[in-house]
């Protein structure tokens, strides 16, 4: 059938912008995207720039880039397996600094030198596996932070920050990086260093969202049974007992 719902509800778009941004300025809401941002903000400084940095930095042959994103792809899915199950069981902020902790290292041997002090095979594989882990690590964290009657508002709200973060950060990258005549990257160390500085401020913002959204769900589950408890139990002799001659 023709689809023309959304005309006869384009009086209410003002309404529900209001109701998106009354969504996103709750603090839990506003620091879970604040994550999202920092997380994209600094893969994407470093990822545009990969091949390029790997050719002619790290003197990685361009016919054999194939192989990096192959170990890194492996790498990734199988990390990202042992990530959920981690963060279920342990929570998202501990795996969100373990990826931090991890990435910074990553990337302070691999990017903030000019090139890697460590196998170029195993900086990029180490690389994509840490920005894997903290995907979902903090997709899984944000996930909760909204209502289920809110849900796809905040869900649409994370999907522009996510890509405007990505934005920021390839446009960012390009008002710090030259190219050198042997067509190597200078300033790839600074580069390097803001991407740590921002990689680090993830967990902060990931920890005050779940103290913030652990304390809203204990409050529901302890008004769930509240509301249980004063319920009569069915059966219980309140209900009254038919009349027979």
């Amino acid at each position: 059938p023709a689809m023309t719902a959304h005309i006869a509800r384009a009086a209410l778009g003002p309404q529900g912008l209001r109701r998106v941004w009354g969504l996103v300025r709750r603090r839990e809401a506003a620091l879970a995207l604040a994550a999202v941002g920092l997380s994209m903000v600094t893969i994407f400084t470093i990822v545009p720039n990969l091949s390029a940095y790997l050719q002619f930095n790290a003197g990685w042959p361009r016919e054999r880039l194939s192989l990096l994103y192959l170990f890194g792809g492996l790498a990734s899915l199988a990390l990202m397996t042992v990530a959920g199950r981690a963060t279920d069981r342990f929570g998202a902020t501990p795996m969100v600094v373990l990826a931090a902790v991890w990435i910074s290292i990553v990337v302070a041997l691999g990017i903030v030198p000019g090139k890697p002090v460590i196998p170029t095979l195993a900086f990029f594989v180490l690389f994509m596996a840490g920005t894997s882990i903290r995907g979902v690590s903090v997709s899984a964290l944000v996930s909760r932070v909204p209502p289920p009657d809110e849900r796809a508002g905040y869900q649409s709200a994370q999907s522009a920050v996510q890509h405007l973060a990505g934005a920021v950060g390839a446009l960012g990258s390009t008002l710090v990086l030259v190219e050198r005549p042997d067509k190597s990257l200078g300033n790839m160390g600074a580069l390097g260093v803001v991407t740590i500085v921002g990689t680090l401020l993830v967990p902060v913002a990931a920890a005050a969202v779940e103290r913030r959204v652990r304390a809203r769900e204990r409050a529901e589950a302890l008004a769930s049974r509240t509301e249980g408890a004063i319920q009569p139990p069915s059966g219980s002799g309140d209900e009254m007992e038919p009349v027979t001659a």
